[in-house]
């Protein structure tokens, strides 16, 4: 999900603004007069009265001003009665009608008002989300320890955005969320950054920038802009969530117009990425520290002149580097194998260069969503003790297609298919592949509130931690299980 000011107003508009003082004396001026008017009538001759010779002309009420021409006092003249007009030598014309009283002025609309109370177009913008979620595990636990049913499985966010001109603005998230072992309900600031726009083809942003990977990878945090309750994991994993979402550095941007040709939007960033450790405290490999000097990455979007209909590609490319102890026992079999020093104590530093690339197409109109992506990952890791862990390049790959309608303003259902594989070199076995069809349906109570309810079917164990599987490794995994979930979501 970027954010957009709805109450700015749009560069070069002008608007007619009248205080409501000004638009007050002129009224009252208006009325004294028209009602001065409708006290002295004229006076018509009578018929049938012979003439002498021509009469002074009986006074007559000149027709008031059009009400939207009533010139205004100055502002510190007392407000005066009109004049009354002299008796003229001419000849009495013909009888006129006497002349009705005219209303006085109308007020404008409040939106043509110039108010104190107006709102102001660089005011701040506040946004909140509260979620609660139910998981249940059906043979493998997955996102936490579900297999009898839990609640962790929650999130808050509240951000802040506001326009400190016609061009800069800032804004940022705070964050927290509890999913099985991650979170614990630590606040953190999601992502925060200032933002300049020179043009519409050119913008910059600096801080904790949200990383344009995908379709949706931005999106993420926000529950109430997609109908699933989990995005497709093989290309959005939940549990990664935290280091995925942004990165620290800077981002150009831009939307150029093609005309008849649609328009293109382009993010160019580069930074790097915080990452925590989520292993878990009983975990035999203890890590050390993980470090990601650099990251940098691009997304082109085309979207076409059919209606609804954006295609593009994602490029990142980035270095990860860990160090800790691996697992005694693992280390012990190494060293009976002569594979390592028999004074070995398991520590041991990896380093990986990673470059992901991913293609993507949408289509999103007429209450329809129709999503295709498709990504590939090539690691090459360097190791300092090869024998317990060999240097390896291995690429994976991952896909998804997704499809939901909105058969009411409160009701859409959807359905996707998801699979990944850890090497496409071998695929075989149910530690290097996993398929996920899954089914949802979204209820949106009103405008602030929703419900999800959503079921999966998995075949493959290629993402499972043993860690939430009472440490057993993935091959000793069931090679099909499920996951059932609920979420409810309040938002503004």
């Amino acid at each position: 999900m970027p954010y957009m000011d709805r109450h700015a107003r749009a560069p070069g508009k002008e608007r007619r603004m009248v205080s409501r003082r000004t638009l007050f004396v002129v009224a009252l001026v208006a009325t004294f007069a028209t009602h001065a008017q409708a006290q002295e009538p004229a006076q018509p001759p009578q018929p049938g009265t012979p003439s002498a010779g021509p009469e002074p002309r009986q006074p007559e009420t000149p027709p008031p001003l059009p009400a939207d021409i009533v010139p205004p006092p100055p502002a510190d003249a007392p407000l005066q009665p009109s004049p009354q007009p002299q008796p003229s030598p001419q000849p009495q014309p013909s009888p006129q009608p006497t002349p009705q009283p005219q209303p006085a002025l109308q007020p404008l609309p409040a939106d043509d008002v110039d108010d104190d109370d107006d709102e102001d177009p660089f005011s701040l913008d506040v946004h909140a989300f509260v979620s609660q979620g139910f998981l249940l595990s059906v043979r493998n636990n997955y996102l936490a320890k579900a297999k009898s049913g839990s609640v962790e499985f929650a999130e808050a966010g509240i951000n802040f955005t506001m326009p400190l001109t016609d061009r800069l603005r800032v804004g940022l998230q705070l964050f927290t969320r509890d999913l099985g072992p991650i979170g614990n309900y630590d606040a953190t600031v999601d992502w925060f950054y200032l933002d300049y726009k020179f043009q519409d083809w050119l913008g910059f942003r600096a801080g904790r920038v949200k990383v344009p990977f995908g379709l949706y990878n931005e999106f993420s945090d926000i529950d109430s802009a997609r109908p699933y309750v989990l995005l497709p994991q093989a290309m959005y994993p939940l549990r990664d969530r935290d280091f995925l979402l942004a990165q620290t550095g800077a981002e150009l941007y831009g939307y150029i117009d093609l005309k008849s040709g649609g328009a293109l939007d382009y993010r160019v960033y580069g930074g790097t990425i915080w990452v925590e450790d989520n292993s878990s405290p009983t975990s035999p490999t203890k890590i050390g520290e993980i470090n990601i000097p650099y990251l940098a990455g691009a997304r082109l979007l085309w979207e076409t002149p059919l209606l609804g209909l954006r295609m593009g590609g994602s490029l990142q490319l980035l270095r990860l580097e860990v160090d800790g102890v691996l697992d005694p026992a693992f280390v012990a079999q190494a060293k009976m194998a002569m594979k390592v020093p028999a004074n070995a104590t398991g520590a041991i530093e990896l380093a990986a260069d990673a470059l992901l690339a991913v293609a993507s197409i949408e289509y999103s109109a007429y209450d329809w969503l129709l999503a295709i992506e498709y990504g590939r990952q090539t690691s090459e890791t360097e190791s300092s003790e090869p024998g317990l862990q060999a240097p390896a390049k291995t690429t994976s790959e991952r896909m998804y297609a997704a499809i939901a309608y909105r058969v009411t303003p409160w009701l859409q259902p959807g359905t996707y298919y998801a699979l990944q594989f850890s090497d496409v070199e071998n695929r075989s076995g149910r530690v290097r592949q996993q398929h996920d069809v899954a089914l949802s349906v979204r209820f949106d109570i009103n405008e602030h509130w929703l419900v999800k309810l959503e079921g999966h079917y998995f075949n493959g164990t290629a993402a499972l931690p043993s860690a939430l599987n009472e440490g057993k490794q993935t091959k000793d995994l069931k090679r099909q299980w499920g996951l059932l979930l609920a979420k409810t979501t309040a938002y503004f």
